[in-house]
């Protein structure tokens, strides 16, 4: 990707994250997020359909990064290792801003309940985790990094939910 193509998408992921740092995700309209990325509004819409396209590229992006970082193709399947938690919580703490927005702005439902399956499920596509591998059937590949990648998801999304009291009596 041509380096002014990735400077324009760049500004336009953070002026978004500072959006919604700010105020609900239902609130944010393309023309702010053009305005604080100081682009164009048809150049945010070169690069996403909408705001929702732009949160959920930014979500993917995320897992997928957090995917390559923390579990290895070859120890996938031994987990829960010691090793690849700790990876985890290591890059969860040096993201701990972006999942903070993710998790707690009220009008981002990327995170909610009915939705944290398909969060996961995209990723692995996207990673390429659903391949084939020796020794494993597709399907239970996937079903393994689904119940994980849910798992994950509701791991970091509990003290956000601890701390406002959704969910916890």
């Amino acid at each position: 990707m041509n380096r002014r193509i990735q400077k324009s998408r760049q500004a336009i992921i953070d002026a978004f994250m500072r959006l919604m740092s700010e105020k609900e995700f239902e609130r944010i309209t393309i023309n702010q997020i053009a305005e604080e990325a100081n682009v164009n509004r048809g150049t945010v819409y070169l690069h996403f359909a909408d705001k929702y396209d732009l949160r959920d590229q930014c979500m993917e992006a995320q897992i997928k990064e957090l995917l390559r970082n923390c579990m290895s193709e070859d120890n996938f399947f031994h987990l829960p290792s010691k090793t690849a938690l700790l990876r985890t919580f290591e890059y969860l703490e040096q993201h701990a801003s972006f999942y903070s927005i993710m998790l707690t702005n009220k009008g981002s439902t990327v995170f909610s309940k009915p939705n944290r399956d398909n969060v996961p499920a995209k990723s692995v596509r996207a990673s390429g985790f659903d391949q084939p591998r020796s020794g494993y059937e597709q399907g239970h590949y996937g079903a393994i990094f689904n119940f994980s990648g849910s798992g994950g998801i509701g791991m970091v999304d509990y003290p956000f939910d601890a701390v406002s009291g959704i969910g916890h009596g």
